[in-house]
């Protein structure tokens, strides 16, 4: 989505003065997340994302991975074929992160 827009405001002349910046985080330690678990990265703290999202936004970045190198599992999973990626993915545990996701409580 971001990139189609990006592709739009450079086809009508924007681009010089509208920016865009994506941003891909991990888990966040937010109550949206709760009981997620991970085994390969550390859920991100708040305050973290929040530093990474307003220094991208003032350099114009125009995609924010988080953490920083996350962009090597992006490679990875495109140089790799389906079934290994897969296996991959269950090693790091990837695929049952959200096991134990409970979301946050909902307001009576």
């Amino acid at each position: 989505l971001d990139e189609s827009f990006r592709v739009e405001m450079f086809v009508q002349g924007h681009a010089d003065y509208i920016k865009t910046t994506v941003v891909c985080p991990y888990f966040i330690s937010t109550g949206m997340f709760a009981g997620v678990q991970s085994k390969a990265m550390s859920i991100l703290e708040p305050e973290y994302v929040a530093d990474g999202v307003v220094g991208a936004t003032l350099t114009n970045k125009e995609v924010l991975l988080l953490p920083w190198w996350s962009f090597m599992l992006v490679v990875i999973k495109a140089v790799t074929p389906e079934p290994g990626s897969m296996r991959l993915g269950q090693a790091l545990g990837f695929n049952c992160s959200m096991d134990q996701f409970q979301g946050r409580e909902r307001r009576g």
